[in-house]
């Protein structure tokens, strides 16, 4: 790790053949390492949570599409790390007091952020909520995880200073739903701030790819099951409709692969290539079995290729958007 936390991968370059299980092994062994610190969690399973295994991977409901297994686990830990490169090792794109009191992380998946935020800001109440529980071996004092669905009524009793949602694309069908039930639980001076990372697309544009043939089925099945994995949920009128006021937004295209020149972008790169190979299975295999009738084989095929067309498409320079918004409640 640098002094910021972020993760930095050896820069060897091996060939197409090999290299996502080597910069795989060396993430891994990166993640392993810090399993003694409070950053290292995994998913404890309860009597009273729904447990689904469905097509050979362990999901936490019937409705959410993506599964919650332990190689889901790792990639949403390797996904925690390009989110600290984007913000030059900070947890918050908008920088946030020591002062601030009450802190939301809606969908916390692993945890990694909301126990680092605990352990950065000793003096606030992190409360963090998900459909599935986590364990860690060493949660902070001031972090409570609490089980529950963000797409039905929140109801907290105290307000929140910070509400933060991060990689929930295509989680709900009604965002405006989500932001007036964030709008509610905001202290009058609070703010929310969303980031989220779009779909896999090529620089380069070319006809017949298997990543064409994948994103068109994803878009498809996720229409018929009412959800977007676009990132229209960060456009500003939605947002401002519910009574926020966006005041900071970027947007910043990462790298799939080597293929940029700047060192710190092909090291953001690497990471960005094992979450993708990685979660082009997790991604997809739900939604086209379930919505479009897909067999298994048909989807692991279309992956495989996928997976090779990526590891050997430098010249196409593949990237995903990585979008940030930050809005602040009007009273």
């Amino acid at each position: 790790m640098d002094e910021g936390g972020v993760m930095e991968i050896d820069s060897d370059d091996p060939g197409p053949e090999n290299s996502l299980a080597v910069i795989m092994d060396s993430t891994i062994n990166e993640i392993s390492a810090s399993e003694n610190s409070s950053a290292s969690i995994q998913s404890l399973p309860a009597d009273d949570i729904e447990e689904v295994f469905e097509n050979n991977r362990r999901y936490a409901n019937m409705s959410y599409f993506l599964p919650n297994d332990e190689s889901e686990e790792v990639r949403a830990s390797i996904l925690h790390q390009i989110f600290l490169k984007v913000l030059s090792g900070h947890l918050t794109f908008h920088r946030i007091g020591t002062d601030i009191v009450r802190i939301l992380d809606i969908g916390t998946g692993t945890g990694d952020w909301a126990i680092a935020m605990a352990e950065s800001y000793p003096n606030s109440e992190i409360i963090v909520t998900d459909i599935w529980p986590f364990q860690s071996a060493d949660v902070p004092p001031n972090l409570t995880y609490e089980i529950d669905d963000a797409s039905g009524e929140w109801g907290f009793a105290e307000k929140f200073d910070y509400i933060h949602i991060r990689g929930l694309v295509g989680a709900f069908k009604d965002w405006s739903m989500i932001y007036h039930q964030a709008y509610q639980a905001c202290s009058e001076t609070g703010y929310i701030e969303i980031l989220d990372i779009g779909m896999v697309r090529y620089t380069v544009n070319k006809a017949g790819t298997a990543l064409e043939e994948y994103n068109e089925a994803l878009r498809d099945a996720a229409a018929v099951a009412g959800i977007s994995l676009d990132l229209e949920h960060l456009e500003e009128q939605i947002i401002q409709k519910e009574g926020f006021r966006v005041f900071r937004r970027v947007s910043l295209d990462i790298p799939i692969g080597t293929w940029n020149l700047d060192p710190s972008r092909a090291s953001m790169g690497k990471l960005a290539l094992v979450t993708v190979l990685e979660g082009l299975e997790s991604q997809c295999l739900r939604l086209l079995t379930t919505y479009l009738g897909w067999t298994i084989d048909q989807v692991k095929v279309l992956c495989e290729r996928l997976k090779t067309e990526i590891l050997q498409a430098a010249d196409l320079k593949p990237f995903m958007t990585c979008q940030i918004v930050v809005a602040r409640k009007m009273s």
